[in-house]
């Protein structure tokens, strides 16, 4: 090496300046490089969260179908982020998703809602599963040579959980005479059909709570209808009203009283600054502020809107004196308003456990459904029994939970007055004298009222007439199934107010009566299926629910 070369060579090494450029010059870069992959990661986990978020849309939206005779996998692929025509409702900005093939996917899992063949296609199944692809383009990643990235997102919806908030649920079953009757198209009585009708809802509904988002495996034991934690409670009331409840699980010999009320005779007197009333033996009158009480012998002797506030040994306590001066006299007949409408209280023994697939034979409410019968003997009056129920509710029902209220009739109202024989109807504080009217508005009065106390109201119309029927009524209210498609209400948007709903009414189409939003379920057992599904709401099952076939656990 020359001298001159030698020197050169020196003095670059010694340069500092050119050494730091070019590390400066390295280092611009490698920082360039992170940016622009932090910026391709960001996008694509912003394109990855948005097509989750779609998928699960997509299977809520197509759970949602199931079992109400939609069109599920059509409706997921409508709410996915595909971009076909029309557009997806969730579109991603610069991508182009595609379904993953085979899905979107009808299936059968092992909890939830039993499985159903009621949407297009017609597979059983209560929960759908959708997972889509897409390719994400890269931007800054392309100088190392890459220029997209695949990404996937699944979800797994149940058609129906538990609902939230947790049921109170009602039914009120028609048990006047005809009810009695053969359905040809059931293939046994009318009262059987709805029976097995009410016991389809009983097992979709859940008995106790989930445990660490897991059906129970057993509620526990029940005391007074009810298990420890109960989730989804279910009672029973009946019209015409009954003399008196049942003590145990047996139905089939309830005793109807005239809606004059229960009677009994007074076997001593009761002084005008007295409010007990004496009788031979304890009587079986009901109380409480709708339990109004007259003196049939001498109507004049009760003071108006009176009721009977406890009943004793042998005796009842008013919740008033008798008028001024008046002495209730020995041998009177005493009556009390209204009959006993509620056979079993909310109840949640029903089923042992959450995944029980049978109805729990010990419990009162289930025995009391198999064994109902049809005593009527009286013409139908059937809006204090909405009422009854409504206040029952009220009373009974646990916080933050959703009351529900399950009519099943054929709508046709037409009590007479007739004391002693027939059916009197309350009309203030006394008893009505001459035909009652305007019944069937009233139901539909009584509806609008739970509903505006926050009530889901549904009415099953079971053989209505889309003509006549409510006898003591006029125009529109003169046709039965007019009349149970406006008791169908749900709370209105402000509270206090109500709504009427047609997707809560139901009808056999047995005399020409058509549910305008269920036209195709007609059959009881089809119906109560149905009604289950729209009371609950569909939910998210773990990924892991996607595998085929899925784990036994799902």
């Amino acid at each position: 090496m020359s001298r001159n070369t030698a020197s050169c060579f020196r003095r670059v090494l010694r340069d500092k300046s050119g050494v730091t450029s070019v590390v400066a010059a390295i280092g611009i870069v490698m920082l360039l490089g992170f940016a622009a992959i932090s910026v391709d990661a960001g996008y694509v986990f912003v394109a990855w969260n948005e097509l989750q978020a779609s998928t699960q849309a997509a299977a809520l939206a197509g759970a949602k179908d199931i079992g109400v005779g939609g069109t599920p996998i059509t409706t997921a692929i409508s709410y996915s982020s595909l971009t076909s025509s029309p557009a997806g409702k969730n579109p991603i900005s610069d991508v182009s998703p595609v379904m993953a093939a085979g899905y979107p996917a009808l299936q059968c899992f092992k909890y939830g809602p039993a499985c159903t063949t009621n949407q297009t296609p017609a597979t059983s199944a209560n929960g759908i599963q959708v997972k889509q692809n897409a390719t994400v383009p890269l931007f800054f990643a392309n100088i190392l040579g890459f220029s997209s990235v695949q990404i996937s997102a699944g979800a797994v919806a149940l058609a129906t959980g538990q609902a939230l908030p947790s049921l109170n649920v009602m039914f009120i079953v028609d048990a006047t005479a005809s009810m009695g009757d053969t359905d040809t198209t059931c293939g046994t009585t009318r009262i059987a059909c709805a029976v097995g009708g009410f016991k389809t809802l009983l097992g979709e509904l859940w008995p106790c709570t989930y445990t660490n988002n897991n059906p129970s495996a057993s509620c526990g034991t029940a005391t007074n209808h009810n298990v420890a934690n109960p989730y989804d409670e279910a009672g029973m009331l009946q019209f015409p009203g009954v003399q008196s409840a049942p003590t145990g699980s047996s139905c089939s010999s309830l005793s109807t009283v005239a809606y004059a009320g229960i009677k009994d005779t007074t076997n001593n007197t009761t002084a005008s600054t007295s409010t007990t009333l004496s009788f031979a033996a304890t009587p079986a009158f009901n109380t409480g502020s709708t339990a109004l009480v007259t003196d049939e012998t001498n109507p004049s002797y009760i003071q108006a809107a009176t009721y009977i506030k406890s009943t004793t040994t042998k005796t009842a306590v008013m919740s008033k004196t008798p008028t001024a001066n008046d002495t209730i006299r020995n041998g009177d007949s005493i009556a009390v308003w209204p009959p006993i409408y509620q056979i079993i209280p909310l109840s949640s023994d029903y089923r042992t456990s959450d995944t029980a697939a049978t109805l729990n034979a010990g419990s009162d409410l289930v025995g009391c459904l198999t064994s109902l019968g049809t005593p009527g003997g009286f013409g139908t009056f059937y809006a204090d029994a909405i009422t009854i129920a409504q206040q029952n509710l009220e009373a009974d029902a646990r916080p933050n939970t959703r009351n529900v209220i399950i009519l099943l009739s054929d709508g046709e109202a037409n009590a007479v007055s007739k004391s002693g024989t027939v059916n009197m109807v309350s009309q203030g504080p006394n008893w009505a004298t001459t035909t009652a009217s305007n019944e069937c508005k009233a139901a539909v009065t009584a509806a609008q009222a739970a509903a505006s106390a926050g009530t889901w109201v549904y009415a099953v119309s079971y053989g209505s007439s889309n003509t006549t029927g409510c006898t003591t009524d006029s125009g529109a209210y003169a046709n039965p199934c007019y009349v149970m498609s406006q008791i169908a209400n749900a709370p209105g948007a402000t509270a206090g107010t109500y709504v009427n709903d047609p997707t809560k009414f139901y009808a056999d189409d047995a005399n020409g009566c058509e549910s305008t939003a269920h036209p195709s379920i007609t059959a009881l057992t089809a119906i109560f299926q149905n009604l289950a599904y729209s009371l609950t709401n569909p939910r998210l099952l773990p990924n892991a629910c996607l595998a085929s076939p899925a784990p036994a656990w799902c």
